[in-house]
């Protein structure tokens, strides 16, 4: 922004900024996607106060949307642009018989009251800082592309090296984790090693887990460590099919949890 014109230095711009002219989003962008508004400050060549260049946000609006309401990044008055989603819903469809919308097109009704306020504008309230926008139906909108689901696993309980990562499979719910470059010296080798923590309490409630199955590439087994403040931990290992338990072995789960339960 450049900084305003000030002759006589009393802090006041010699032609202050008083309103602005909006450049709304364009009809022919889809819902569900990611656009500017852009706005000129008026009259020309006009300067701001510190005053005046606070922060403002624009809203748009649709009763059928999901949500039905989207708000702006934050900008200063100053900064001349900001970015907001148009708002959607998945059940729409460009076709109108094939969703819940009676056309292909749906109206957004944008509102920047925030910035005519922010001026100063007698104007701020009014249709003037408002606009609505028929907008065609978004075919593949961002928010609709994946729809996340909770992980069989939550990811925030698994510890891994810095360099490797989880994420959930969309499908299966499976955590899904990959193993970066170990950089551990020259000519050193490491095992990968992911731990993951889940609270039983009590511990009758260790009934109801299922055996845990898990898969990579090479050779693994699985450590379970259960602590158990009479009996101090105990460190149950999974491999090849077989349970064991400190000393003891188990062909199956279902035996592992009778006595542990």
């Amino acid at each position: 922004m450049t900084p305003p014109t000030d002759t006589d230095g009393d802090g006041i711009p010699d032609v202050p900024c008083m309103s602005a002219d909006i450049q709304w989003p364009k009809a022919e962008l889809d819902t569900g996607t990611r656009v500017k508004i852009r706005w000129t400050l008026l009259p020309e060549d006009c300067g701001l106060t510190e005053e005046r260049n606070i922060e403002v946000q624009a809203t748009a609006h649709n009763s059928g949307a999901d949500p039905k309401k989207q708000n702006s990044n934050k900008r200063r008055v100053g900064q001349n642009k900001t970015a907001i989603t148009i708002p959607h819903n998945c059940d729409w469809d460009p076709d109108p018989t094939m969703g819940t919308n009676i056309d292909s097109s749906v109206a957004i009704q944008y509102d920047f009251s925030a910035l005519g306020e922010a001026l100063g504008d007698s104007k701020a309230g009014t249709a003037y800082y408002t606009e609505k926008v028929n907008h065609q139906v978004g075919v593949d909108a961002d928010n609709c592309d994946v729809t996340d689901i909770n992980p069989v696993v939550p990811l925030d309980r698994i510890s891994h090296h810095k360099n490797s990562s989880c994420e959930t499979d969309q499908t299966t719910r499976a955590a899904v984790c990959t193993s970066g470059p170990l950089v551990i010296g020259i000519g050193a080798e490491k095992d990968v090693y992911y731990s993951v923590f889940t609270k039983v309490q009590p511990r009758t409630e260790l009934q109801f887990y299922t055996q845990p199955k898990w898969s990579v590439t090479g050779g693994s087994h699985m450590n379970i460590y259960i602590r158990c403040s009479e009996e101090g931990n105990l460190n149950v290992t999974l491999e090849n099919g077989e349970i064991s338990i400190d000393r003891y072995k188990y062909t199956s789960w279902e035996d592992f949890k009778v006595d542990y339960s």
